[in-house]
This record gives structure tokens, sequence and C-alpha cells, in this order.
């Protein structure tokens, strides 16, 4: 079988058409194989009458008493601001070795293109004032006096892939011999992630000395690190995480124990200023325990107990 469709959108700044196709083609009784490619858009966020928006502290380097120059940093959208982009491709697998049990493996790719970023505010192009107002003159003012900068929002040249694979297994069995209809459910669904590697901003802390743009390995590990220009709109994840679900079905209750585990990672110890420190977030696990009771057609009740084992989190 196949699907096919398309997706149309006019917004303030720019147009964006996104297509999408998905195959499912059945090999035999038990194998099927399944794939698609869909071109997703994010739509930017124009604000009424092109004003400044936000406000966060950004240093600039030295000023002539070689103390830190913070400014406060604000942005508004370019007049060609386009929407982000990404486009998605899967290829899967599914088989289905019994009518109770169904297990599923797919590849996914993600790239992004088109990320929003504000543009260098050291550059000549950004609009500078000082305290009370005033446009900022490096003729007439220090840059100690330097307090705010305005820089337009683009898209940058900067991108970022994402693979991996998605692993889910269902089992629905019959429990013989035993009164009310009993069913033992099993459910796991699984995220490996391959790659996550992103292009890292220049940094800001010192615009004199803009270091050159690197590949930041996000997936989980960094190999030294060796990159001092990682931006906060990095977040490193962790290489694999899954939740499994064990459960006992009746005609008129459900218990069921759920395991959440996340392996561990590594993420940049400050993001206000460049760092060499990457610590090692330790692997997390934990259950929850809930118990559903049918009360009528209509109305269900459900008693949970959330980290039942009181398992301390890792940050």
């Amino acid at each position: 079988s196949m699907d096919l469709g398309f997706r149309y959108e006019d917004f303030d700044a720019n147009r964006a058409f996104t297509p999408k196709i998905a195959l499912l083609a059945r090999l035999s009784s038990q194998i099927s194989v399944r794939t698609s490619f869909q071109k997703v858009t994010r739509l930017p966020t124009v604000t009424s009458g092109n004003s400044p928006t936000g406000g966060f502290p950004v240093n600039l380097g030295p000023n002539e008493s070689t103390d830190a120059t913070w400014v406060t940093l604000r942005q508004k959208p370019s007049d060609e601001l386009e929407a982000e982009t990404s486009d998605n491709f899967s290829l899967g697998l599914i088989v289905q070795p019994s009518k109770s049990q169904i297990l599923s493996v797919d590849f996914f790719h993600m790239d992004f293109s088109g990320s929003l970023a504000p543009e260098d505010p050291g550059c000549e192009c950004a609009e500078k004032f000082i305290r009370d107002g005033t446009a900022y003159d490096p003729l007439f003012h220090p840059r100690s006096k330097l307090a705010t900068v305005e820089v337009e929002l683009i898209n940058s040249d900067q991108a970022n892939e994402i693979s991996g694979l998605d692993i889910g297994y269902d089992l629905r069995m019959p429990l013989f011999n035993v009164q009310d209809g009993l069913e033992l459910l099993a459910d796991l669904n699984a995220t490996w992630f391959l790659k996550y590697e992103a292009d890292s901003l220049p940094s800001t802390s010192d615009v004199n000395s803009a270091i050159q743009s690197g590949r930041l390995d996000l997936k989980g590990t960094y190999s030294d690190g060796a990159h001092r220009d990682a931006s906060i709109v990095h977040r490193a994840l962790p290489e694999f995480r899954a939740r499994t679900t064990l459960s006992l079905k009746g005609n008129s209750f459900m218990l069921s124990a759920e395991h959440h585990y996340i392996s561990d990672t590594r993420v940049l110890e400050r993001f206000d200023v460049p760092s060499t420190q990457f610590p090692r977030v330790r692997r997390f696990s934990s259950w929850d325990l809930h118990y559903t009771r049918k009360l009528s057609e209509k109305a269900d009740v459900m008693f949970s107990v959330l980290n039942a084992l009181d398992e301390d989190s890792p940050v």
C-alpha cells in the first residue's frame, strides 16, 4: 500500500510546501517492510511590527579595563526569514511470529537545516545602544558603556543530523486455567541513537577571536572536549532509552509494572561560557506501578505509584 500527502503553509515571512510518502509491503504472512519520507517545517514566530524581542546576557569580551563586557542581546526576525526544515526518512521491518506477538525495528534519519540563529552581535550590522538608549558610537563611548545589542534572527548555515533505531515489541498471551479471563501483556518501546551530530556555533565570549565551527557529537559521548564553542541550543541525548511494561489484565482490572531506563550521557558543565568540561550523568532506571479498576462501561479509576523504589535522580 502507498500513502501520499502534502501540506502547504503560507505565513508572514514565507511559504512552505511539505510532501510525504509512505509505503508498506507484505513479504509474507509474518513479515512486512515499510518506508517513508517526509519533509517537515517549523514556522518561525514573527512578532507584530518586527519589533525586537527577548533579552539574554552575552559576553562580548574585554573592555578598556579588561573586564568582561556583558550586554543584553535582543533579536528581531529578518525580512527574509524562512521556515526551518527537516528531511525525515525511515525504513522498517515488522515481524509477527504469531497472532500474539509483533516485533518492529525501524531505522530513522532526520536531517535538519535552516536553523534559526541570531547574527553575530559583534558585527557592524548589529545595532548597539548604551544604558540610556542612545546609539553606541565607539568613537565617543567607552566599550564599558555598551548595554544593549539588537540583531536580526536569520536562517543559519548550521545543520544537525539524528539517526537511530526504534524498537518495539508487543505480546498478548492468554493465561489458561485461570478465572476472570486473565491475559499477560508485555510492551517494549526503545530508541537507540546511532548518530546525533550538530554544527557548533561560533563563540560569543570573544568576537575578536571567534572559533571556527566544528561538529559536536551529541549522541551521549564527547571525544575529548576539544570543541569549546558549544551553545545552549545543543542538547545531548542519551545513547539508549527504553520503556518496558508488564501487565496482568482481567475483565474488570489491570495491574501494570512499568520500567524506564536511560543510559548514561555527557553534558556541558556550563553553557554561559566556553568549557571543556563534559561530566558524565549516570544512567537512570525507575519503576512505576499502576492499578486500573473498571467501574462501568464508561468509567475507570487508576491508582499509581511513581518511582516505586524511590530512585534518586542522576542530576
